[in-house]
């Protein structure tokens, strides 16, 4: 009798056991095909645009500075961008060379950005210099004075 009733506890035990597992891969093949579905849907082309509503997701960079995108060049770094709404936009115009931040002259566009960048409220000065044909800007060199701030860039 005593043998009888711990085949059936263990069977039990087994049935137990077995309808967990089940149910944890009914529960998992569900969330693998809910996330099938949704990337399917992220990765398809409306060809209504008025029928499916399409999110754009933006990645933001968010730095203390004055608003600019340098490049290095054979002349050395050029500020290829000038974000709206920063310190710089207005005062300083893609094409013009960067001679010296702050007094200092680097060498490299990653040294030219540490010195641009700073603490938000504390100005930095920019010697730049515009060559004939570069840019809307007459041919000269110009030294401006700006104050840095957060700038929020959209990647």
């Amino acid at each position: 009798m005593a043998s009888q009733r711990q085949q059936l506890v263990n069977s039990i035990q087994r049935w137990k056991l077995a309808r967990q597992c089940t149910l944890w891969g009914v529960t998992l093949a569900a969330l693998v095909s809910v996330a099938a579905v949704s990337s399917y849907q992220a990765a398809a082309v409306p060809d209504d645009s008025t029928s499916i509503s399409v999110h754009r997701v933006s990645r933001m960079h968010t730095y203390s500075g004055i608003g600019i995108r340098l490049a290095q060049t054979d002349r050395g770094a050029v500020i290829k961008q000038v974000f709206p709404g920063s310190a710089a936009d207005g005062t300083l115009f893609p094409g013009a060379v960067l001679v010296s931040v702050d007094g200092e002259r680097p060498h490299s566009v990653r040294d030219w950005g540490r010195l641009i960048r700073g603490k938000v409220g504390t100005n930095v000065e920019l010697e730049v210099a515009y060559a004939e044909g570069d840019c809307s800007r007459p041919a000269g060199h110009q030294t401006v004075t700006l104050e840095r701030a957060v700038i929020n860039v959209s990647l």
